[in-house]
């Protein structure tokens, strides 16, 4: 996929995301064109909400790992990290 149809497909599923049955779906897809594109601060935002929705303790830990790094690593933001 083209880096501008990646674009329109990553606005299109923020679009739809919020009235959606299948949320956790969507935001899959989203996290994963987020990586690709190297979005990092909603790459971030979507893994703590991912996590938020998770019951299981070790995916939540693994989804807030991921977040904290993002956060601390490539935005420069430590304090983000420390809200999660």
């Amino acid at each position: 996929m083209l880096l501008e149809d990646r674009a329109v497909a990553r606005a299109r599923l923020e679009e739809v995301l919020e009235g959606a049955a299948d949320q956790r779906r969507l935001r899959a897809r989203l996290i994963e064109l987020y990586r690709i594109d190297r979005c990092f601060e909603p790459l971030a935002k979507r893994l703590v909400e991912e996590a938020n929705d998770r019951k299981d303790a070790a995916e939540k830990v693994k989804l807030l790992r991921e977040a904290s790094a993002i956060y601390v690593d490539e935005l420069g933001n430590p304090d983000a990290a420390l809200r999660y």
